[in-house]
C-alpha cells in the first residue's frame, strides 16, 4: 500500500473528529478540560476546536456534570440543565439572582434580578425550606467554595441537585467529583448518585461508581425530613465507598502488582516489616 492510499484511508471527517474530541473532553475530570483542549489540538483536531466549538463542548460537560461555582458574594450556585435559563445564564433559585458564566474561562460575570418568568413559583416556600436545610448539610459535609447544592421545582415535583469536585495537584495527584439527584412527587424521594475518583500521579486511573437510591415515603412540607433523609442516604454510600477502597488496597491492587519484585522475593505481606529489617540489615 503506497503512503497516497494509506493517507487516504486514515483520513476522518470533521464529524468523526468532532465525536472523538466530544468524548475525550465529557470524560475528563475535574480540573483537565483545559489539557484535552490543548492536547486535540496538537495531534490534529485544531479543525473543530474553533472558539464556538469548544465553548459548546464545555457548556455540554459543565451540564452534564452539575458544576459548581462559587460566585462573588461567597455563595454557589450549580451550572446545570435545571438552572439554565439562557446560554450562560443560570438561576440561583435561593437569591433570586441570575448568574452569567462563561464555560471556556471559568468566570462568573454579571449578576442580575431574576425575572418572574424565571424564578418558578410552584410549592415556593418548600422549596425555600428544603433549600434551607440542605445549605445546613452542604456546609457541614462538604468541603466549603467546592460544593453547591440548588432545589427547583416543576409543577408538584421537586428536584435537587447536590454537586462537588475537588482538585489537587500539588501534594497529591488526584480529583474527584460527587454529583446526586433527588426528585420529589406524590409523598416519594428517589435519588441518584454519580462519583468519580482520578489518580494521575505516574498513571491515569478513574474510578466511576453509580448508586441509585431506592424510593421511599417522604413529607415534602417536612424540610428537615428531606435533608436527613439525603444525608443518611449518602452517608451511608460513603461508607461502602470507604471499605471498598479499603478492600481494594488488600486484595485488587496486590494483584496489578509484579509476580515478583526488583529482589525476586515475594513480599511478605503478612508481616512488611521484614523487608524495612532486611534493608535494614543489608546496609551493616
Amino acid at each position: 500500500m503506497s503512503a497516497d492510499e494509506l493517507s487516504e484511508e486514515e483520513e476522518i471527517s470533521i464529524e468523526e473528529k468532532t465525536a472523538i474530541v466530544r468524548y475525550f473532553i465529557n470524560n475528563a475530570p475535574p480540573g483537565h478540560t483545559d489539557k484535552i483542549v490543548e492536547a486535540a489540538k496538537v495531534i490534529g483536531a485544531a479543525d473543530v476546536l474553533t472558539e464556538d466549538g469548544v465553548a459548546t463542548m464545555l457548556r455540554e460537560y459543565d451540564l452534564s456534570n452539575f458544576k459548581p461555582v462559587q460566585v462573588g458574594d461567597g455563595t454557589n450556585v450549580v451550572v446545570c440543565p435545571q438552572t439554565e435559563v439562557a446560554a450562560g445564564e443560570f438561576l440561583q433559585p435561593s437569591t433570586g439572582k441570575v448568574i452569567s458564566y462563561d464555560h471556556v474561562t471559568g468566570q462568573v460575570g454579571s449578576v442580575r434580578d431574576a425575572t418572574e418568568e424565571e424564578i418558578t413559583s410552584s410549592n415556593a416556600d418548600k422549596r425555600s425550606a428544603i433549600q434551607k436545610a440542605l445549605d445546613a448539610y452542604i456546609a457541614k459535609a462538604y468541603q466549603p467554595g467546592d460544593s453547591a447544592v440548588t432545589v427547583t421545582t416543576e409543577g408538584d415535583s421537586i428536584h435537587i441537585v447536590i454537586s462537588a469536585e475537588k482538585v489537587k495537584h500539588e501534594g497529591g495527584c488526584w480529583s474527584g467529583r460527587w454529583k446526586s439527584e433527588w426528585n420529589i412527587a406524590d409523598g416519594s424521594i428517589n435519588g441518584t448518585a454519580n462519583v468519580m475518583s482520578h489518580y494521575y500521579e505516574e498513571g491515569n486511573v478513574q474510578m466511576h461508581n453509580l448508586k441509585d437510591f431506592a424510593a421511599a415515603s417522604i413529607d415534602a412540607s417536612d424540610a428537615e425530613a428531606v435533608a436527613k433523609h439525603i444525608e443518611k442516604a449518602e452517608a451511608s454510600l460513603h461508607k461502602q465507598f470507604d471499605k471498598m477502597y479499603n478492600t481494594m488496597t488488600n486484595t485488587t491492587f496486590k494483584e496489578l502488582r509484579r509476580q515478583l519484585p526488583i529482589s525476586g522475593t515475594k513480599f511478605n505481606w503478612a508481616n512488611p516489616g521484614v523487608a524495612t529489617m532486611r534493608q535494614v540489615l543489608t546496609k551493616s
